[in-house]
């Protein structure tokens, strides 16, 4: 299960994303890179309902002309380290190009 803590400690800030997600009640994103540049962003938005706190997450790559956004709902079972090794599953499976290249 993905907690605030496990976030904070992964690497992730706290924003306002009101405007994304008006009805989420925080909102967490991490910058993913190498030494070559920046991949992409994970954002993680979290719900708070009477039974528990649930997540999005959510992500965007390109691929020469084209921009791909990609969902995950949160388990129970899920880990912020399962969650980040699918996306870079995908993000390598997919051949995408970088967010940010710093041509070294």
């Amino acid at each position: 299960m993905i907690k605030h803590e496990d976030l904070l400690e992964s690497g992730y800030q706290t924003f306002n994303a009101a405007v994304l997600r008006p009805n989420s009640y925080i909102s967490y994103q991490k910058r993913v890179q190498d030494n070559e540049g920046t991949k992409y962003f994970i954002n993680i938005h979290r719900y708070e309902y009477e039974d528990g706190d649930r997540f999005e997450i959510d992500c965007q790559f390109t691929r020469d002309d084209d921009c791909f956004n990609i969902f995950m709902f949160n388990r129970d079972d899920h880990t912020i380290e399962y969650v980040e090794k699918t996306i870079e599953d995908f993000w390598v499976l997919n051949k995408f190009n970088y967010y940010e290249w710093s041509g070294q």
